[in-house]
């Protein structure tokens, strides 16, 4: 696959932590339903470490995330639409 579109609606609670997903897809490192390390993915993650909403995608051989769009973090308790193309 060279071009995709992953979208959601998400009512992201207060309170949530750090680098929750609305949605990871790929290869892990440390094997399937595990968190660690990975070769090939695409993610959305409502608020990084550094407070902001993270689109990332990494594909094998690159040593850091592309596609790297970063924005506000999204709003809590309301339902928002968020989506990314790869």
């Amino acid at each position: 696959m060279t071009d995709a579109t992953f979208e959601a609606w998400v009512t992201w609670g207060a309170g949530a932590g750090n680098w929750q997903r609305i949605f990871d897809f790929g290869t892990s490192l440390t094997g399937e339903d595990t968190s660690g390390t990975g070769s090939n993915y695409v993610f959305l993650t409502p608020r990084s470490s550094g407070g902001i909403t993270r689109f990332g995608a990494r594909a094998s051989g690159e040593t850091a995330d592309n596609l790297g769009v970063d924005g506000p973090a999204l709003p809590t308790n309301v339902l928002a639409h968020v989506a990314g193309d790869v």
